[in-house]
This record gives C-alpha cells, sequence and structure tokens, in this order.
C-alpha cells in the first residue's frame, strides 16, 4: 500500500512539472533569429548556419527541449506560440571531427518588442580546451594567406626543417592564421619560408600551449 501511493505521488510530481513547463506555451509571441557559426581561423568570420537544428526550452537549462526547428539557407530559424512574459533559452550542440560545438542565447520575459517578437542571433562556436591562434604578417602587418609553415616540437627539429620532423606541415589561411585546437601542451616551433623579388624570407618563432587557454601570437616574416 505505501509503494503504490510513493507511486502516486510521483506521478503526480512529474505531471505537474510537465504541466509548469507547457504553461510557458500556447501564447502569440515568437522568438526569431539567425544562427552564426564562429570560424576558428578568424574570430571575426561568421558563417549563417544552415539546416541546424535548434532547440527552445524554458528557462536555462540546456539539458533538455521542448521544441525543435531547423534553421534555412541563411541561418534563420523561429518559434512561435511562446509568451512574452516567460523566459526562454536557445541553444544547439553538435559534434563534428571529435570537437563539440556549442551554442546558448537567454530570453528573458519582457523582452519582446511591440509586435510580440524577439529579434535575437544565435552565436555556436567549437568547444575547445586548449590550443593555439597564431596571425602570420610582414614588417608592414600585412596578412600572409598562403604561407607553408611547419611546426615543430622541438627547436633542434625546427633548425633542420625538414618535413618529416615536423608535427604539422600546413600553410596559413586566406586570413594569414593558423589556428589548431585541443593538441597537446608544451612548446611549438613554427619555420615558414618565402621569397619577394628574389629576397629570401623566413619566420621562425615559438609559442607555448598550456592546458586550459588559447595561445595567442603575432609572427613576422622578414
Amino acid at each position: 500500500m505505501k509503494s503504490i501511493t510513493v507511486y502516486i505521488i510521483l506521478v503526480a510530481c512529474i505531471s505537474l512539472a510537465a504541466c509548469n513547463k507547457y504553461d510557458s506555451f500556447g501564447g502569440e509571441a515568437s522568438l526569431t533569429g539567425y544562427a552564426f557559426l564562429k570560424g576558428a581561423e578568424s574570430e571575426d568570420v561568421k558563417t549563417p548556419m544552415a539546416d541546424q537544428t535548434i532547440y527552445l526550452n524554458t528557462g536555462n537549462d540546456t539539458s533538455t527541449y521542448v521544441i525543435a526547428t531547423k534553421t534555412d539557407k541563411s541561418g534563420y530559424f523561429s518559434f512561435n506560440f511562446v509568451c512574452e512574459d516567460k523566459a526562454y533559452i536557445i541553444f544547439t550542440r553538435y559534434l563534428k571531427d571529435g570537437t563539440e560545438y556549442v551554442g546558448a542565447k537567454k530570453i528573458e520575459g519582457g523582452e519582446f518588442s511591440g509586435d510580440k517578437v524577439v529579434r535575437t542571433t544565435l552565436e555556436v562556436s567549437p568547444s575547445y580546451l586548449n590550443g593555439m591562434y597564431v596571425q602570420f604578417t610582414d614588417t608592414l602587418g600585412g596578412l600572409l594567406p598562403n604561407l607553408p609553415v611547419r611546426i615543430y616540437r622541438s627547436k633542434v627539429a625546427a633548425d633542420v626543417d625538414s618535413v618529416k620532423y615536423a608535427v604539422y606541415d600546413t600553410s596559413t589561411k586566406t586570413t594569414g592564421i593558423i589556428a589548431l585546437y585541443n593538441i597537446n601542451k608544451g612548446k611549438y616551433y613554427f619555420v615558414g619560408k618565402d621569397s619577394i623579388k628574389g629576397k629570401a624570407l623566413r619566420v621562425f618563432d615559438s609559442v607555448e600551449v598550456k592546458d586550459n587557454e588559447i595561445a595567442r601570437k603575432t609572427m613576422q616574416l622578414k
């Protein structure tokens, strides 16, 4: 008898919690916006996220959701039938190449405009533990796109500068940046070479990567 009573109380509590959550829907307001991915190669570049699932929940909870929708090709999304005096959270989360990408935006009650619409932006970015963000320039500060660069774990290997000893054999992006994330901590040595009007130019520099931060540096070809 006791176990039956406990079961009835538990079901009643769950039902009440569910009702309270869904009480935040059925209104006449709307939440609209655009989802953008903040690029790894340049923190200033934002790419519209097409066909991405966007979730909506009440309060601050991103562990579950009540409604989900998909963005269009421009990254636009919309949630209708929300209540203008309630608080919500819009979020997304997904894995790509072993890296988790997350984004969340809190919408407070009372933010709705006169037409009962909140227009917002959801920025999604990689959840990086650590890494490096290195920008390459010439002596005048101009960016160096497509510059071949080899990265080594020891100065001796960097002095030799042989591809077979490099941990990364890469090149800068169109923004003149090399960005690597979730990598082993320690010192990394960079070697890059180019020539202008027959004059040989070189960059030889290093950066220290730690456990829980993004190392940032500008390196110069000269």
